[in-house]
C-alpha cells in the first residue's frame, strides 16, 4: 500500500515511516499541505494520513 503521510512534526514523520514500512507499505511524507498537493497532483496514493492542525493550512485544505 502507497501511504502519504503529511505533518509538521518531523517525529512524527519519522515514526510513522519506519512502522509503516516495516508492515511493507511503501511511504512518503511532507511537512506542509502544499508540498503534498503538488505531489499527488502526480503520483496517487492508497492513503492518506494527515495531521489535522498545522500551523499555515490544515488537514481539510488538503481534501479540497
Amino acid at each position: 500500500m502507497k501511504i502519504v503521510i503529511v505533518d509538521d512534526e518531523s517525529d512524527i514523520c519519522l515514526i510513522l515511516n519506519i512502522e509503516l514500512k516495516a508492515l511493507g507499505h511503501e511511504t512518503i511524507s511532507f511537512s506542509s499541505v502544499p508540498e503534498a498537493v503538488e505531489y499527488l497532483k502526480k503520483e496517487s496514493a492508497d492513503c492518506i494520513l494527515c495531521d489535522f492542525q498545522m500551523p499555515r493550512q490544515n488537514g481539510l485544505d488538503l481534501f479540497k
